[in-house]
């Protein structure tokens, strides 16, 4: 079903200038994401776990920007009664790390997602429905509201032009994804298509925003440049989505409720086909996804372990918790690594086999 909306001509003006700021970007993400040339070690290897600082609390969220980790810390004490943080590591080498934490301003609490933009690193703050952009040199931030109607952000990327944010919303109201200017902060709501009942991530790829939901098996297909939303059923194997990868022709689903991940299959830029994966026995609600080496990756909170699967046969398996993480949370490809989130102790693990 299509539904058209309108889209300003400052879209294509806007899409030219910041297409060579992400074209570097881009690059990195997809050549780490999905490269079917390389192979998994029989065994893996775990690099010393990275402590971001002992007073942050809750992380929620890595990024890679081609230099830096980011990960989003929802709650921060450093006396000066910040809420919320990023934190930023440089990992040189096995042993040689550096992290500095940036509080953020009093009114950005809850940071959920974040997005890479030029020299900036975004982030959407579930708690106060907006969000922070943060220098990545300095760490200053300043906040900018979303626009009004958009409640409870739950995601975010960044098209080559616009930041593009998914909202859970308020109960019974319609939901909507908010477009806003890296430039200027002006933002504007756009609702989904009937039956999307709870946004709960979004990402670029193929020239297209998906936005998976929640409460529905509904994928749901934004392409700015065109001026529609094309929604697409996933099945009623696909329960309780709560995390959306991309990678080359391929977009990864992590259904927490029915225990498995969805592959999208892209063709022409557009959705072809979809099959699902279920995770190895002992592998419970998953909320982390992404294509690395020649396999999906998610972690698992309830069964707090890892599962890897093979992108192409769906066989897999789990792998235990890594020592000195506890309750692995996020997944970022970086420098040819993985690592991994552990959101209750707050460190970041490189798997090192690759």
């Amino acid at each position: 079903m299509d539904y058209a909306f309108s889209l300003k001509k400052s879209t294509q003006r806007a899409r030219s200038r910041w297409a060579v700021l992400c074209m570097a970007i881009a690059t990195t993400f997809s050549g780490l994401m999905l490269n079917p040339k390389v192979a998994l070690a029989k065994e893996e290897v775990f690099g010393q776990p990275i402590q971001f600082s002992p007073t942050n609390v809750g992380a929620s969220a890595i990024i890679y920007d081609g230099t830096y980790l980011w990960t989003a810390n929802n709650t921060y004490t450093d006396g000066l009664g910040s809420p919320s943080a990023v934190s930023r590591t440089l990992y040189l080498a096995e042993g040689n790390v550096k992290v500095v934490t940036f509080p953020l301003a009093l009114e950005a609490k809850g940071p959920i997602g974040l997005a890479v933009v030029g020299n900036n690193i975004w982030t959407a703050n579930a708690s106060t429905n907006n969000l922070s952009k943060i220098n990545r040199d300095t760490g200053v931030n300043q906040t900018i509201a979303l626009p009004p109607g958009a409640d409870n952000p739950s995601g975010i990327t960044f098209d080559g032009a616009f930041l593009w944010v998914a909202n859970l919303g308020k109960i019974g109201a319609t939901k909507v994804v908010s477009r806003v200017s890296p430039e200027t902060g002006i933002g504007e709501n756009f609702a989904l298509p009937m039956g999307v009942l709870s946004p709960k991530g979004i990402v670029f790829s193929a020239g297209s925003i998906w936005v998976i939901d929640y409460d529905s098996s509904i994928l749901t297909q934004i392409s700015p440049m065109i001026g529609k939303m094309i929604k697409h059923a996933l099945g009623a194997n696909v329960k309780g989505s709560t995390a959306i990868a991309a990678g080359g022709d391929y977009l990864v689903i992590a259904n927490g409720f029915s225990n498995n991940v969805t592959r999208v299959k892209l063709v022409a830029d557009s959705f072809n086909s979809a099959q699902n994966f279920a995770l190895p026995p002992g592998a419970a609600y998953p909320v982390a996804v992404t294509f690395f080496g020649d396999s999906i990756w998610t972690t698992n909170t309830q069964s707090t372990n890892i599962s890897r699967i093979n992108w192409e046969t769906g066989i897999g398996e789990n792998i235990p918790q890594p020592a000195g993480v506890l309750q692995p949370f996020g997944l970022a490809p970086a420098q040819k690594q993985l690592f991994i989130l552990g959101t209750k102790n707050d460190t970041l693990i490189p798997l090192l086999d690759f």
